[in-house]
């Protein structure tokens, strides 16, 4: 197992599976922490899972480090419990079919324990905030 800690951005290959966990404000300031995380994770096998409970923007840089691990793994990335304000930048780019939105009990989860949805609506118990009624985001 490897980790790879700086700052809000944290990321870890456990059994050929990537974890990353962003936190704050994750922006162009942090380039070179998101290139290094992404090239942490771009040999693992299956989908990605990104823990964003702590994000509290993205803009494109974090937006360019999701695409690349799209192609890299060849799997959608798993976004763990984002914001609203993300969520708004994902749909206002038209990002959300490049990505999966999943619950935040899939953090820790295997691949094949996650049920994700595209759209971040889902009809289950999910309390995370992608599951959610749509309201305004604070800006």
């Amino acid at each position: 197992m490897g980790a790879n800690r700086v700052g809000g951005i944290e990321s870890r290959v456990v059994d050929g599976r990537g974890h990353l966990v962003l936190s704050g404000e994750i922006d162009v300031a942090r380039s070179y922490e998101l290139g290094q995380a992404s090239r942490a994770l771009e040999t693992c096998t299956g989908p990605v899972q990104i823990d964003m409970a702590g994000a509290t923007f993205v803009d494109s840089a974090a937006l360019a480090m999701l695409a690349r691990l799209r192609v890299f793994t060849g799997a959608k990335p798993c976004l763990i419990d984002p914001s609203p304000m993300v969520l708004f930048i994902l749909e206002l780019t038209e990002l959300g079919d490049f990505l999966d939105v999943c619950p935040a009990t899939a953090a820790g989860a295997s691949p094949a324990e996650i049920t994700s949805t595209s759209t971040g609506q889902s009809g289950g118990q999910c309390r995370c905030r992608a599951c959610q009624p749509p309201s305004s985001p604070t800006w």
